[in-house]
């Protein structure tokens, strides 16, 4: 049985009444769960700066076929937190009956409450770490942020705001832009004036993070907001296919949750769209992405895009074009990276090992925790290259292979050597248009 992440109340004691709210200590309450105990908050504010995971529902949200409401998990810094991360989960994609009511390729739909976040919980005990949410490893560049988890349960890449009725008349509710919406109001409420914001996420999360990165920027007004997608890079439609974005774009309407300035630009609801609007408006911003060269997840995602693949993957070699393809593109502004990586690596202490190439990168290396050894890519420090994106350092580069490994052989010179980019440009300085 799985260990669980157990919650003291002896906390409680260090947070002075009220907490900044109406609401003090007293307001906090320990839900059972079959997966353990989580604590709940009525707000924000209420949370103690004691570094343990709170629950706090949000009212008017829901899931996709679940009406009761959904909410946030916060852990604040014990003092003097360096910045905030968001961090919007991933967990696939649903656009049609087959793929909402089978479950299988959207995560979460049924609902996401207090048990589900005690299994996550629970997982972290049992592997021994949290990864960047962790504040035990000394080279997480996250340990010292208040940190919310932003669940997602909607099957909209956090994009929707609509309610599909497919085929047999069955509802989904593709509402993840506007829960974020009420989501964000809560955050910055609580947070007014962190030292910055990094609004990170994973996969679907990462498209998410991507999709609402002009929405959070305009909320935090001059706190500088620095966006970081995991294994969700915005590519070109020989990769995401108009086909796929048009799949999508019947089912979840999100065209109408575009950032208000980008008008036409963004008018066909394509991702790689969005991004470039949020490069070319926000020049002061730092915008992140990570991949690992045949991330196995999207490569099946993406295949829907291509009538008639078998078997529902798209080749590598499709996906490493597109990857190196968004790395040329983001060569004409300076105040974007990528970090692309091949080979494997060990998780030490375990016996299995996974292949790091064909997985996301975030939740598979744990980057910065010594339980990872990397091998195959001996310089691929996540960790300290989120780092320098954090603290916007000269050192921040894009890293990529120049010759990666696939199932056939190698593909060389794929990712030709750059010379390292300048640091972030200053708010005045120009920022040239990637191509269309």
């Amino acid at each position: 049985m799985k260990r669980i992440l157990f919650i003291s109340l002896f906390w409680l004691l260090l947070c002075p009444l009220g907490c900044g709210s109406d609401h003090g200590p007293d307001s906090l309450e320990e839900i059972s769960t079959p997966n353990g105990p989580v604590r709940s908050s009525p707000s924000i504010q209420a949370v103690p700066r004691d570094e343990a995971w709170t629950w706090v529902t949000v009212d008017g949200t829901r899931c996709g076929q679940n009406p009761e409401a959904t909410g946030l998990v916060v852990n604040k810094a014990a003092r003097d937190p360096e910045g905030l991360l968001i961090f919007m989960t991933g967990g696939g994609a649903c656009w049609n009956q087959l793929t909402c009511e089978s479950g299988i390729l959207a995560g979460y739909i049924d609902g996401f409450g207090p048990p589900d976040w005690a299994a996550i919980a629970a997982s972290a005990a049992e592997a021994g770490h949290f990864g960047y949410f962790d504040r035990h490893i000394a080279a997480n560049p996250f340990r010292n942020h208040d940190m919310v988890f932003v669940p997602y349960c909607t099957g909209d890449m956090h994009t929707g705001d609509t309610v599909a009725t497919y085929a047999d008349g069955h509802r989904m509710f593709h509402v993840g832009y506007r829960n974020y919406g009420l989501f964000l109001d809560r955050i910055v409420e609580a947070f007014p004036e962190p030292g910055h914001v990094i609004l990170a996420g994973s996969s679907a999360g990462g498209y998410g993070a991507i999709w609402n990165y002009d929405r959070t920027q305009s909320a935090f007004g001059a706190t500088p907001v620095y966006l970081y997608a995991d294994s969700a890079v915005p590519f070109g439609p020989d990769t995401m296919t108009d086909r796929l974005q048009q799949l999508w774009l019947q089912a979840w309407k999100h065209d109408r949750n575009t950032p208000p300035d980008c008008g036409n630009a963004c008018g066909d609801g394509r991702f790689d769209s969005v991004f470039r609007f949020d490069l070319e408006r926000h020049p002061a911003g730092r915008f992140a992405l990570d991949s690992s060269v045949a991330d196995s997840v999207v490569r099946s995602m993406l295949s829907f895009g291509f009538p008639g693949l078998l078997p529902l993957t798209i080749p590598e070699s499709r996906f490493m074009e597109g990857l190196a393809e968004v790395a040329d593109d983001l060569r004409q502004v300076s105040n974007a990276r990528v970090f692309y990586v091949d080979g494997t690596f060990e998780r030490l202490g375990r016996l299995d090992w996974v292949n790091y190439r064909t997985w996301h990168v975030f939740w598979k290396t744990m980057p910065g925790n010594p339980r990872i050894r990397v091998s195959g890519a001996p310089n691929a420090d996540l960790a300290q290259w989120l780092g320098d994106f954090v603290e916007g350092n000269a050192e921040w580069a894009d890293f990529v292979p120049t010759v990666i490994s696939n199932q056939s052989g190698t593909c060389s010179n794929l990712f030709p050597a750059a010379a390292p980019l300048q640091r972030s440009v200053a708010p005045s300085d120009p920022v040239r248009s990637i191509p269309p």
